[in-house]
């Protein structure tokens, strides 16, 4: 046998309508029953076949979407260490800036005497307005 095979659908069975035979039915039945039972033999096989390869493809398919799942999750996790370890640094810098500020305010700038009597709404109206929401000022 040959290492290829020949996937093509089976030669329909000749109708008596198209040969222009006159005979009943009676006279035809034992002669097709063999036949037809080869020909849907043969579509079904052909059929069987069609949906066995089907099948095989849609086998390889999930084996690779898988392995993509599993690719993607692995970049995933690789993405969120890297964001976590960006969240900590960003934090530590955070810190060291207000810390640096902080002593800065403490050594360099004196707190004025006048700014302690002050009412405490007084004193959320100058820290409001010591702040600019402009967009300007960030460029």
């Amino acid at each position: 046998m040959s290492k290829y095979q020949k996937d093509l659908p089976p030669i329909p069975l000749p109708s008596p309508l198209r040969t222009g035979a006159t005979y009943t039915n009676t006279q035809i039945l034992p002669k097709q029953q063999p036949q037809q039972a080869e020909y849907y033999h043969a579509v079904l096989k052909h059929q069987n076949r069609r949906l066995q390869k089907q099948n095989e493809e849609l086998q390889q398919t999930i084996v690779q979407q898988k392995e993509k799942i599993t690719h993607l999750q692995d970049k995933k996790k690789e993405c969120q260490q890297y964001i976590k370890k960006q969240n900590e640094n960003f934090i530590q810098i955070t810190r060291s800036v207000c810390s640096a500020f902080e002593n800065y305010r403490e050594k360099a700038v004196p707190m004025p005497t006048e700014s302690l009597s002050s009412s405490p709404i007084d004193q959320l109206i100058e820290a409001y307005a010591a702040f600019s929401d402009s967009e300007g000022d960030f460029f």
